[in-house]
């Protein structure tokens, strides 16, 4: 034996000539796959029962502390902000100390976040738990894919990753429900956020006895160890040790490109404008609205003229179940229609149902009851609204006279609304149209959940080379999480500047945009291997971002000229 080999390397070689040598390994059984994938993407689920019970609780939780937009806005967007921030950090952290470590400090942080929004004595601490469930969010964000991808074989990749995003929109719906429930009790909003420490134990104490990820154990050198785990994970019949070794070359050939900078992979021009087109999908699939449905939608719902609160919690879960549901269209069509047809026919459709719902709030606000008070020349704000519709956007209050179905737009409180046939109005208007804003809401996620949702995820791990896939994936995530505060932080701000008609209208002109966008500069990554993936950027006929020409008409099933 060579005398400077090191002994970890000796024992892979032994392993290779003789594996049935190597302590602790099993008779093969994968079970201990899916077992580690189902635990890995608790934290997918946790991650969407915080963006689906934020809709509901905070309804109860805005009564409760008399919070205004603001505060509203900062509560629902502050997980965002700091999950942007910890879900770079989670990279370190992930190199340094190990994917499982990675997950184990989201599950640690998802439960004492949860605890501290469960026992919130005002939106401060409120505040903080949220911060506290975003670092949790953060690291399961960037970790969980990626443990679950270096844990499964490639046959098995691609579904096992898919279960993280089943399990967030499972959560989402999970938590529509569970508000649902509470809605109707004194503090609900606490069971709300305090459930969510549920799932977040269970990950904590079932990951105890899962192993390492055999990459990373092999990137540092623990050849014995990633063998074992291999063994244990893999079929019987499964060549593990060909595998490992495949792991070994390519930790030596990431060796030399370890040290890749930002400024490294921006000076390359395919790469610059594959970066380009992948961030663009990140964020178009924000600012065409998605996390105003997710985390709003029950103040949607309410908007359009559902006035009682468990009601418009209710149909909320609606929307969520659609969610969920239609995710499992896009495993089907992501291969069989493939990707370029499947994201331009989602944004049209995402383009079309927003367009639809501006137009209903538009119909509703021109059908609301009117404002006995109004005077175009008045010095109160209040007193130049027409209608009940115009009142609320003003951020005012309408006494409307329910026999009369006329009222009164003033800037004060229910006290001021004391007659028995008065009801004192502060969410919605009563209208007709509350049905249909609720269809067209189901609508667009029937329409979102198959191909806006995923695809942006998935073809930014398509379109990169390997010595720069994970910078450039790091890099589009980051702006995927801006994008989303961005939305998050200005949703209710814009619909009391411009109203919900206007706002829904930016957010289907977005769409618009997204859409030609993507015909001109996103080509067709179905059937193709990531190293002509990786290569289409350099195509003599990409000059100028222009990709359409490669694959023909993009509702071609087959993607060809």
């Amino acid at each position: 034996m060579n005398p400077d080999e090191s002994e970890d390397e000796s024992v892979f070689q032994r392993t290779i000539l003789e594996p049935g040598q190597v302590k602790g390994g099993s008779s093969g059984s994968p079970k201990l796959l899916y077992i580690l994938s189902f635990l890995s993407a608790i934290g997918g689920f946790i991650f969407g029962y915080d963006t689906g019970v934020v809709s509901g609780a905070m309804m109860l939780v805005r009564k409760d502390f008399q919070l205004s937009n603001f505060w509203h806005e900062l509560i629902v967007s502050g997980t965002i902000g700091s999950a942007l921030i910890f879900s770079l950090l989670g990279a370190r952290i992930a190199d340094q100390y190990g994917r499982k470590a990675t997950i184990f400090a989201a599950s640690v942080a998802f439960t004492i976040g949860t605890f501290f929004m469960g026992l919130a004595s005002g939106p401060v601490t409120l505040l903080l738990g949220r911060l506290v469930v975003g670092i949790g969010i953060g690291f399961a964000s960037m970790g969980v894919p990626l443990y679950i991808s270096e844990a499964s074989p490639p046959k098995q990749r691609g579904r096992l990753v898919l279960l993280n995003q089943l399990f967030i929109t499972g959560g989402q719906f999970v938590a529509s429900v569970v508000c649902g429930v509470f809605s109707d009790s004194k503090e609900g909003w606490r069971y709300m956020f305090g459930l969510g420490a549920i799932p977040a134990v269970i990950q904590f104490f079932g990951f105890l006895p899962m192993p390492e990820s055999p990459r990373y154990l092999v990137e540092k050198g623990r050849l014995e160890e990633a063998l074992v785990v291999l063994t244990r994970i893999r079929n019987s019949f499964d060549n593990v040790q060909v595998e490992l070794e495949e792991m070994k070359i390519a930790a030596s050939q990431d060796e030399n490109q370890r040290q890749i900078s930002i400024s490294d992979v921006m000076a390359v021009g395919s790469i610059r404008k594959a970066l380009i087109v992948g961030c663009l999908l990140q964020i178009f699939q924000q600012l065409c609205g998605i996390n105003t449905v997710m985390y709003y939608s029950a103040t949607i719902i309410q908007m359009a003229g559902v006035e009682n609160e468990s009601t418009a919690i209710w149909l909320a879960s609606v929307t969520a179940l659609i969610n969920m549901v239609c995710c499992f269209a896009g495993l089907y069509f992501v291969d069989s229609r493939g990707r370029r047809p499947l994201l331009l026919f989602s944004l049209g459709g995402v383009a079309l149902s927003l367009f639809l719902l501006s137009g209903t709030f538009f119909l509703m606000n021109n059908h609301t009851p009117m404002a006995q008070n109004y005077s175009p020349t008045s010095t109160l704000p209040c007193e130049q609204a027409r209608s009940c519709g115009e009142c609320l956007n003003l951020a005012c209050g309408f006494c409307l006279d329910v026999q009369s179905n006329q009222g009164i737009c003033i800037a004060s409180n229910s006290s001021s609304c004391l007659s028995d046939t008065s009801s004192w109005i502060m969410e919605a208007c009563p209208s007709g149209y509350a049905g249909l804003a609720v269809f067209i809401m189901c609508l667009y996620l029937l329409f979102f959940a198959p191909g806006l949702g995923p695809l942006p995820w998935t073809i930014n791990t398509e379109i990169y080379p390997t010595w720069a896939r994970s910078t450039c994936s790091g890099i589009a995530t980051s702006v995927n999480w801006g994008s989303n505060l961005f939305v998050s932080m200005t949703f209710l701000s814009m619909i009391s500047l411009i109203g919900q008609s206007y706002t829904f209208l930016f957010y289907g002109v977005v769409s618009l945009v997204g859409l030609l966008t993507f015909y001109i500069t996103l080509p067709e990554t179905k059937d193709r291997s990531l190293e002509e993936t990786s290569s289409l950027f350099d195509s003599p006929e990409s000059k100028g971002l222009r990709y359409s020409k490669l694959d023909g008409n993009p509702f071609n099933a087959n993607g060809s000229p």
